[in-house]
């Protein structure tokens, strides 16, 4: 898939790209934005007409779902790459489980891989 909103070509957009995009959304809580997922669903949150005209959200909230910049993602995505770590999008099977049940769970924590992330049984 190829986007190409702010003059950039983007391709292939990742799982990783649409959580970064919800974790751009401005002054809105970690759990009101995985409510929002639930909701529309990731990518369709995005890339399908969703009306969020009556969501409660503030101009420049539907202002960040309607248009990304998802040039800025892939850099983000790029330079963790590049410093050999690894962004842990909220669905990612490694997330720990236990941080999914805090109030506020952060969406896109990163894991560096000189660390390894304990399993859900030794948090």
């Amino acid at each position: 898939m190829t986007d190409t909103s702010n003059n950039k070509a983007v391709t292939e957009l990742t799982s990783l790209h649409y959580w970064l995009a919800v974790k751009a959304i401005p002054r809105l809580a970690s759990h009101k934005k995985i409510a929002l997922v639930s909701k529309f669903g990731l990518k369709a949150l995005f890339t399908q007409q969703v009306s969020l005209s009556q969501s409660g959200l503030t101009g420049p909230q539907r202002a960040a779902i309607s248009s990304p910049d998802w040039h800025s993602f892939t850099k983000i995505i790029a330079e963790s790459e590049r410093c050999q770590s690894k962004i842990i999008a909220y669905d990612d099977p490694v997330y720990p489980s236990l941080l999914k049940e805090i109030y506020d769970p952060p969406l896109v924590p990163v894991s560096y891989t000189h660390l390894t992330l304990p399993t859900n049984r030794e948090v």
